[in-house]
């Protein structure tokens, strides 16, 4: 492996300042990646770009940008076009991105976030009454959403089968976002989490992050880690045994342990995170 350096634009920054952990890249199957950057110096200002063999090249934004210009990058397919978000903190929409110059994006249909695409063009993500979306052939469809509603849609795999999280209670009136699993866009499938903890009741459910074309699905979900609970990074296969444990770097179940997967290909290769504070 070579490490190879994507320089950004002048007054600009390869990070989030304020900390938040949807700052994405991605990368295709031809070595084309997308990303977004801060603007240094502004109030929540960001902007996508998109490199090729060296060459770096600033996409234009779907609205007409102010200092509060949040437009972002979250997937790209193998073809070149990019999926992400393109406005202000008022006028938010999910925006597509064709492969090709002049990378006019285009907004689609009562979009907020276009999170996940495909091979075939086919887009997840949210619109802006927080419901998970599959954007097809010029329209979008409403996915599914568990007892509670809402949610949000992460990735889309090549047979058009979706993951993200979706809310819903568990007992009373306390409301969990839960890892789901759409097989089409009319199912949805709760893939549940490994369990509660007394001393922590209001830690329970957890998300899908990605999905790959055998259906496998990768995210997070809560853990019974004493005394407080803790995340624990999973993987979910449609074989009937639920949740599977990936672990932590930290073998042992230790307060606030926790791992987070956040991608996997067609090999069933994972990639994420994994942390201890002892």
């Amino acid at each position: 492996y070579t490490v190879t350096e994507i320089t950004l634009p002048p007054g600009t920054e390869p990070f989030d300042p304020y900390g938040r952990e949807d700052f994405y890249f991605d990368i295709n199957d031809n070595g084309v990646v997308a990303g977004w950057y801060y603007i240094t110096g502004t109030t929540y200002e960001f902007g996508v770009y998109r490199w090729e063999n060296g060459v770096l090249t600033v996409l234009p934004p779907n609205l007409p940008g102010d200092d509060n210009t949040r437009t972002r990058a979250f997937a790209i397919n193998n073809p070149g076009q990019i999926a992400g978000c393109s406005g202000t903190m008022y006028t938010l929409n999910a925006c597509l991105w064709p492969g090709a110059a002049p990378f006019t994006p285009m907004a689609l249909p009562e979009g907020a976030m276009a999170r996940g695409i495909n091979d075939l063009g086919q887009v997840v993500g949210n619109n802006n009454s927080s419901w998970a979306v599959l954007w097809q052939d010029g329209g979008r469809t409403i996915l599914p959403g568990l007892s509670a509603g809402g949610g949000d849609a992460y990735g889309i795999n090549e047979n058009g089968s979706m993951a993200g999280f979706s809310w819903a209670p568990l007992s009373g009136d306390d409301v969990f976002q839960w890892p789901v699993f759409w097989p089409d866009s009319t199912t949805i499938i709760n893939l549940g989490d490994f369990g509660g903890w007394p001393d922590a009741p209001k830690q329970r459910g957890g998300k899908a992050f990605a999905i790959n074309d055998r259906n496998q699905v990768v995210g997070y979900a809560h853990a019974t880690i004493p005394p407080f609970g803790g995340w624990r990074a999973f993987l979910w296969e449609d074989d009937g045994e639920g949740l599977k444990d990936l672990g932590c770097l930290r073998t042992e179940y230790e307060s606030y342990s926790r791992a987070r997967a956040l991608d996997i290909n067609n090999a069933g290769q994972i990639v994420g995170w994994s942390y201890s504070d002892s």
